[in-house]
């Protein structure tokens, strides 16, 4: 029995890998019933998980699924595949994960992070054509933050001179709500671009406190808008005294990251 399992087991170790895999468990488990030698066993199982693990690279090379890919390559790794088998394999995932990558930046209108794994696609010598591809479309997200910016500029110059404080403070008026309210509705259509909150305090304040105050001011300012939704970066700078009566006491600037 033990010599009929042992040469059941040599038949099925020389089979091709799909039958191998398929087939080698059954026979491994009958083999260790009939009592062949651990040594034998030993060899079959890792002849086993080797086709194994290049099965299930194939499969995820196939259906081109990242998360196949990863599983695939840490299995195949553990039963210590060759690294030049695994290379090419590797540069698969490195380019869907980039591919992925690329995704959420388009879907998040991220034109900076857009660059950064462009460049990466276009150094690793990845597919020309799909590289036009991603250009085209970033021309279109170009287009749209650019339109978008130059609506929050129109926002921003024609809002933020109705921005007021209560006094020689930092309190803003009611009204001032209000307009800031409508300030980040316009930012929202821009969330990757930086804010700087410039506060001015009022031109008969003595600069000692005035600084203070201008900053307080910018504060307050950047502080509602994060309270109101705005998901831009807001620096809040103190400028100091106003050059002239009427000019706005907060002025905002945006700059793309």
């Amino acid at each position: 029995r033990q010599r009929k399992a042992e040469a059941a087991l040599s038949r099925a170790v020389s089979r091709r890998k799909t039958d191998l895999v398929a087939s080698l468990p059954d026979v491994i488990e009958l083999a260790a019933r009939s009592g062949v030698s651990r040594p034998e066993l030993a060899a079959a199982e890792k002849t086993f998980a080797v086709a194994k693990a290049k099965k299930n690279v194939e499969l995820a090379v196939a259906a081109r699924d990242l998360e196949l890919l990863k599983d695939a390559i840490k299995e195949a790794e553990e039963v210590k595949l060759s690294a030049f088998l695994l290379a090419p394999v590797a540069q698969l995932m490195e380019e869907l994960e980039l591919n992925q990558g690329l995704e959420r930046a388009f879907e998040d209108e991220n034109n900076r992070e857009i660059d950064e794994l462009l460049a990466k696609w276009k150094a690793r010598g990845f597919s020309e054509e799909k590289l036009e591809e991603y250009r085209q479309r970033q021309v279109e997200i170009r287009t749209r933050t650019l339109e978008a910016l130059n609506r929050a500029r129109d926002a921003i110059v024609r809002l933020c001179p109705k921005i007021v404080f209560i006094g020689s403070g930092a309190n803003l008026t009611q009204d001032s709500g209000n307009i800031l309210e409508k300030l980040a509705m316009a930012l929202r259509d821009v969330p990757h671009t930086l804010v700087l909150v410039d506060g001015f305090c009022n031109r008969d304040q003595p600069a000692k406190t005035g600084k203070k105050v201008a900053l307080d001011r910018a504060k307050a300012v950047a502080n509602t808008l994060k309270q109101l939704g705005c998901e831009n970066r807001l620096i809040p700078r103190p400028i100091g005294p106003l050059r002239a009566e009427g000019l706005p006491q907060i002025v905002l600037s945006l700059q793309p990251e």
